[in-house]
């Protein structure tokens, strides 16, 4: 049987339908900040963004489909902990237009990779998925996307929304480091031992965290949680509290957002000293068990 010729949508009926839904989303929705992501260093041989970042962002209403809770788990991997934490939010099309893509032209449709931030659990989640066939052409047309987002996870992109509350998870993921050049090692410094300006760690004029140091490039020296002030210690002599070894500070190079914190629970340190008890790998006796 053929659809009943008296019942047309008539040219109004869809926009009404529109109106209704996009009112029902701002009465029973939240603001949501929905941010895009900018790939500035694209791999098109693999198809991937080696180098991405978080600039343009707006400010939309949007509806929390799974409104009870958040549907996901956390899971200890091989890669340490997962969260798994999922939620599904309705945001109409024309509202879409009319916030992001009228300032971010490139931006036409929600688009899986950029980031939504949540006000009600105070996170940001990747979308995964974007759904525009939900529900499926009421009026002869769709009005909403339906977007499946998952708790986002920091890697190593860069976030410059200009809000502090969501900035801040790229400074807290990333600690400030301040790198010196040195000179005149003595000795083998170790990663996560303190370093220090003066007669011990506790009364010293400058201190910090090592990061990173290595034998290959002695002279750079990465640390982190530094006090006291840098300058005061040029040409001074900095010792390790647990290595002993010693380096003349030549000068401060600045600081670097570019090496992450060392995992503190990490072996790897570990492995790489005990291995040295066993087999010499200098350049003197790279091969042999022994002094020979």
């Amino acid at each position: 049987m053929a659809k009943n010729p008296y019942f047309k949508y008539q040219a109004s009926e869809p926009r009404l339908m529109e109106d209704l839904i996009i009112e029902s989303i701002k009465i029973n929705g939240d603001d949501y900040i929905y941010i895009a992501r900018e790939a500035f260093n694209r791999d098109y041989l693999f198809g991937e963004d080696i180098g991405s970042k978080f600039k343009d962002s707006g400010i939309i209403e949007m509806y929390l489909k799974t409104f009870d809770s958040n549907t996901g788990s956390e899971l200890f991997s091989k890669f340490g902990l997962e969260l798994k934490d999922r939620l599904t939010l309705i945001v109409s099309k024309r509202r879409f237009e009319e916030v992001i893509t009228s300032h971010f032209p490139s931006v036409l449709r929600p688009r899986e990779g950029d980031l939504i931030y949540s006000p009600i659990t105070y996170e940001l989640y990747e979308i995964q998925f974007v759904e525009n066939e939900v529900p499926f052409y009421m009026g002869n047309k769709n009005f909403v996307y339906e977007l499946t987002a998952q708790t986002y996870q920091h890697n190593q992109e860069q976030l410059q929304t200009g809000m502090e509350n969501i900035d801040v998870i790229e400074t807290n993921a990333k600690d400030l480091l301040t790198y010196i050049d040195i000179s005149g090692v003595t000795g083998e410094f170790q990663v996560n031992e303190t370093v220090y300006v003066g007669n011990n760690p506790e009364d010293s004029d400058f201190s910090g965290v090592v990061t990173n140091w290595s034998e290959l490039n002695p002279d750079v020296m990465y640390l982190k949680s530094v006090q006291g002030n840098i300058s005061s210690a040029i040409s001074s002599v900095i010792k390790g509290s647990d290595s002993g070894a010693e380096a003349i500070v030549d000068g401060n190079l600045g600081n670097t957002t570019d090496y992450v914190t060392t995992y503190e629970f990490g072996k790897n340190d570990d492995i790489r000293k005990e291995s040295r008890t066993i087999i010499d790998f200098s350049e003197v006796d790279p091969f042999s068990e022994g002094n020979y």
